[in-house]
């Protein structure tokens, strides 16, 4: 009887070798499939939040201002507040409704692609179309709303119908929500911890909740810094580096953008949802934004162009 024989040492590197190969294989294979379940959880989730939103302008005849009031609190109030009770949060909108302020982690405001640091009271994946930047518009003027959808409706309320944007643009063809990797937190509020106890120390101003919950269009100089020309620009953590490098304006940075290759989820006004390429002109971009661009402070070579579905 013939004993049988081990692997000699040849035999079991050439083993080796083709499991290390069937590795290199399948990694790629295994992350693009994470990468393509997180984009489609991504994409739920994002049309959750359009849905409260719309749900809510159905039921008061006008969609929020990225700023409101609410009876029981001094300061202005970011609009994911208002659509808490459409997104199953009843009891977290209940703390606003009887003055007592809080940040929560809302896991339907977050991408599960966003690398926000596990600590962040109220991270936020998903901001709103508020047109032109408030604090840059000509004279201190409020925005008009032509320009985009939400506006502060703290200081001085706009009222944005979906029956306007239909008449106007069309509901088809106006943002509601994009992505945006320095959306900052949702509540809106700062915090400090105090005896193990979040405080809120003060409410952001007009200009920080426009910015960390919202996405606008800009008027293009010609030494605008690179964030304003670009929807994304370059893959989400190059992307935050070279922010960081050049130091851009803070409103730069209020336009959409995300952590998957070539763009970010948008969702229009009628409640549906689109992967916003890259490469979009940023005049089609803007048009986009605002949802009566005729009558928008659009520059006159955006205002004329005719959009088709393949511009974006």
């Amino acid at each position: 009887m013939h004993r049988r024989q081990a692997f000699t040492l040849v035999e079991l590197l050439v083993v080796i070798a083709i499991i290390g190969i069937l590795v290199a294989l399948l990694l790629p294979a295994i992350s693009a499939a994470r990468s393509a379940a997180r984009r489609v959880t991504c994409t739920s989730r994002q049309r959750q939040v359009a849905a409260a939103l719309l749900t809510y302008e159905s039921a008061r005849g006008r969609f929020p201002g990225f700023t409101n009031r609410l009876h029981s609190i001094q300061w202005p109030v970011n609009w994911p507040v208002l659509v808490l009770p459409h997104l199953e949060e009843s009891n977290l909108y209940d703390r606003w409704e009887a003055g007592i302020p809080i940040g929560a982690r809302v896991t339907t405001f977050v991408c599960p692609s966003d690398p926000f640091d596990p600590k962040a009271i109220a991270p936020l994946s998903y901001v709103a179309n508020c047109g032109r930047p408030d604090a840059w518009h000509e004279l201190g003027k409020p925005d008009t709303k032509a320009n985009g959808v939400m506006h502060d409706n703290f200081h001085r309320p706009v009222t944005v119908k979906s029956s306007f944007i239909s008449n106007a643009d069309g509901t088809s063809k106006t943002l509601l929500l994009a992505e945006n990797l320095h959306g900052i937190h949702w509540a809106g509020l700062d915090y400090s911890l105090q005896r193990g106890q979040m405080v809120v120390i003060e409410p952001y101003d007009t200009f920080q909740s426009e910015i960390s919950t919202g996405f606008m269009w800009h008027h293009l100089q010609a030494d605008e810094p690179w964030p304003i020309r670009h929807i994304n620009g370059v893959s989400g953590m190059e992307l935050r580096e070279r922010l960081v490098d050049e130091e851009p304006e803070v409103d730069d940075l209020a336009r959409p953008s995300s952590m998957h290759p070539g763009g970010a989820l948008v969702t229009f006004c009628d409640g549906h949802v689109k992967f916003l390429d890259q490469s979009v002109d940023y005049g089609v971009y803007a048009q986009l934004v605002t949802p009566d661009s005729r009558r928008s402070e659009l520059p006159p070579h955006w205002k004329s162009l005719v959009l088709e579905s393949d511009d974006y």
